[in-house]
């Protein structure tokens, strides 16, 4: 169980200030922190006037869930509930709040979970990252933290928002597509291998290279994106945009491609036009 930190101690004491820039700065200073105080301070802080704190707190009250007393949890859902009645007003709020209260419940059947259909495993977002628990050791593992991280962001963090519509499961329950941002104009996909938990990252350059063309070439201020569409037998498929240069810098070229990822080989090849799905989005 993690220790009081001192150094939290001026932040713990900001979120009481009156002045409610202050209390955000602090509150936005704690996200990280797994002081053992932070969950009870949180719980303060649910019904502040300030929508973008009540989201913090609610968000840190989630990601604390494994913190919390069994006996304190019934205290902590009462409070959350109201801020879930927000969506129409504040989603984010509503959004962060009833995540907190699936985490606390270890009730996942809200758009803020993707539950694999095996009933195993729980992806939800946690630090900008997608959070894997698995149901059956009660633990979970934050897919892709450390030194590599770089920019890389599941998106529904960039909106407080579902969960759901960013994580695609195989019916078997064997692999998980997950989008990422690598910026405001970079996009790719992540997959989580249920055999040996591996994580692997679609890189760009990867991609590039593997449809014929010289990651040197591609325009960067112009984006890469990636839209993901579904599992198809073994095969993941996404469908991608981008721009190269030509041998004249002013000579840019638009592209706009499907490709598909592959379980058993985990090569990438450029999807043929008679195999492509006609929706997107598509689910095996």
């Amino acid at each position: 169980m993690p220790e009081e930190d001192p150094g939290n101690d001026a932040a713990i004491a900001a979120t009481g200030d009156p002045d409610v820039e202050t209390r955000l700065a602090a509150v936005r200073e704690l996200q990280t922190s797994l002081d053992p105080r932070l969950p009870e301070n949180f719980l303060g802080l649910l019904d502040d006037e300030g929508h973008s704190i009540q989201r913090l707190a609610a968000r840190g009250i989630g990601s604390r869930w494994q913190q919390i007393p069994k006996d304190r949890v019934p205290t902590f859902i009462a409070a959350l509930k109201p801020l879930v009645g927000m969506r129409e007003d504040e989603e984010a709020v509503a959004n962060m709040a009833e995540r907190a209260v699936g985490l606390l419940s270890r009730e996942y059947k809200s758009r803020m979970f993707s539950p694999s259909p095996d009933g195993k495993w729980v992806i939800y977002e946690r630090y900008q990252l997608p959070c894997l628990i698995d149901l059956t050791r009660k633990n979970e593992e934050l897919l892709g933290w450390g030194k590599d991280q770089g920019a890389a962001s599941f998106a529904p963090a960039w909106s407080n928002g579902p969960v759901d519509a960013s994580s695609f499961w195989r019916k078997d329950s064997k692999a998980v597509a997950l989008e990422m941002y690598l910026g405001r104009k970079v996009s790719t996909v992540w997959i989580w291998r249920a055999d040996g938990s591996k994580l692997i990252r679609l890189e760009i350059d990867d991609i590039l290279t593997a449809l014929n063309i010289n990651p040197d070439r591609l325009f960067r201020p112009g984006g890469f994106f990636s839209e993901p569409l579904r599992w198809k037998d073994d095969e993941f498929q996404l469908e991608i945009f981008f721009t190269t240069e030509g041998s004249n810098p002013d000579e840019l070229a638009e592209h706009e491609t499907v490709i598909g990822w592959n379980l058993k080989t985990e090569k990438i090849r450029e999807v043929p036009a008679d195999e492509r799905p006609t929706l997107k989005r598509e689910f095996q």
